[in-house]
């Protein structure tokens, strides 16, 4: 009973003052937008990044130049993004993995430099990978239009595979077989386009191929630098091997080719599990950041409650003169400190939820809003507000009913 009235009390003491009460809690309300949404769109890359690596197939081995991987005690395995500078890849390692016993596709990519256009459109965006073997198999990709072959350059034409974003942008087609478009200051024949991969969310931290430009060895020999320096290989195993027998198989073999040590090997699995590592450091710290602003909120709510209460001493008094106690005042204050945060997080819930819709309709990140992470903010902003609302509570409580009762006057 006594909550009940109490909740009665602090709606109509909020309506009395509707834009104080609304001001005090838009701090909660940014702050719970914050930290929701940044948490929702770390777990939406998180499953985009997976669903991306597992796109690959188990069987795909990834070889990266340079030690991609450290450890760390805290997250266990993660990427070095800067670990490929000053480290390559050489036609030798592909050799090397070549030579490993076994049904294996091995598939150099050699970063090929030049605008990708048409005589109307250019595409600065596009990247030319210039490689050899079979692609689709180990992309796990099939060619939707056109096809893959292994020869891309006869007749005196070189041929291209490219991906459903350059057809689009390039072409304004699905289907843009037989068309032509220059890569600096050559030109080629689109063979085939892609079907579509998934969307990186991330593009700084993986390749989108669907901006990319396949081109062979022999037809890219110009725009690759001769081929010398591969910045990843994709090696595909049969059926009868495990990825992980795959993986150590070709870091024996890049290790005794080498005689040093400066790659990395990474299942998908590896993959997986370091980039959400990552991206689980740059959620914590992120958010932890945003919370910052509920921290302002409470800071809010216990500044507009020491307000009410100097505002509402006779009130107080007049409430103690006839026979209210200490704690039913107490509770009378913190109940509303609570009500106003709690509004706040709902509220902030409801503005995360549109924010997480705009990111989805402008961006190709898809943000992911757990159940429980939305109850949760929810119960943080109603802890926010009796916390900070305890101090102006215990204060009013604590005023003595006479000297009350003479403020009136």
């Amino acid at each position: 009973m006594m909550f009940k009235n109490n909740y009665r009390m602090s709606l109509n003491a909020l309506r009395a003052s509707r834009w104080r009460s609304f001001l005090t809690m838009l701090g909660v309300i940014i702050g719970v937008v914050a930290v929701v949404t940044v948490i929702s769109i770390g777990e939406g890359i998180k499953q985009s990044i997976t669903t991306e690596a597992e796109s690959l197939g188990p069987s795909v081995v990834t070889v990266l130049p340079g030690p991609q991987v450290e450890d760390r005690e805290d997250i266990g395995q993660t990427l070095n993004p800067f670990a490929s500078v000053g480290h390559s890849l050489t036609e030798r390692d592909v050799e090397y993995i070549q030579g490993i016993d076994g049904d294996i596709e091995v598939v150099p990519f050699v970063r090929g430099s030049g605008v990708v256009s048409t005589n109307e459109v250019e595409m600065p965006g596009a990247k030319v990978i210039v490689t050899e073997g079979d692609v689709p198999l180990v992309l796990n990709r099939e060619v939707r239009f056109g096809t893959w072959h292994e020869n891309n350059s006869e007749s005196g034409r070189s041929f291209v595979v490219i991906g459903s974003n350059v057809a689009n942008e390039l072409f304004n087609e699905l289907s843009p077989i037989g068309r032509s478009m220059t890569i600096g200051d050559q030109s080629f024949t689109v063979r085939g386009v892609f079907a579509e991969f998934p969307r990186s969310p991330l593009p700084f931290m993986s390749i989108d191929y669907n901006n990319a430009v396949f081109v062979s060895r022999e037809a890219g020999v110009a725009l690759s630098n001769n081929g010398n320096t591969i910045f990843q290989i994709l090696a595909h195993g049969s059926d009868s091997v495990s990825a992980s027998e795959l993986s150590s198989s070709i870091k024996n073999a890049l290790a005794d080719g080498r005689g040093n040590s400066d790659f990395a090997v990474l299942k998908r699995s590896d993959m997986i599990n370091m980039y959400r590592g990552i991206l689980n450091v740059l959620t914590l710290g992120i958010a932890a950041i945003a919370a910052i602003s509920l921290f302002v909120g409470g800071i809010g709510i216990m500044n507009i409650m020491f307000v009410s209460v100097s505002e509402r001493t006779s009130e107080i008094g007049i409430r103690k003169a006839i026979g209210a106690t200490n704690g039913q005042i107490l509770s009378q204050f913190i109940t509303e400190a609570a009500v106003l945060s709690l509004l706040g997080g709902v509220f902030g819930i409801l503005g995360s939820l549109l924010v997480n819709y705009f990111i989805r309709l402008f961006t190709p990140i898809e943000p992911v809003i757990v159940p429980e992470l939305m109850i949760g903010a929810v119960i943080i902003a109603l802890m926010i507000g009796v916390i900070f609302g305890a101090v102006p509570a215990i204060r009013a409580a604590r005023k003595d009913p006479i000297e009350a009762l003479r403020y009136r006057i």
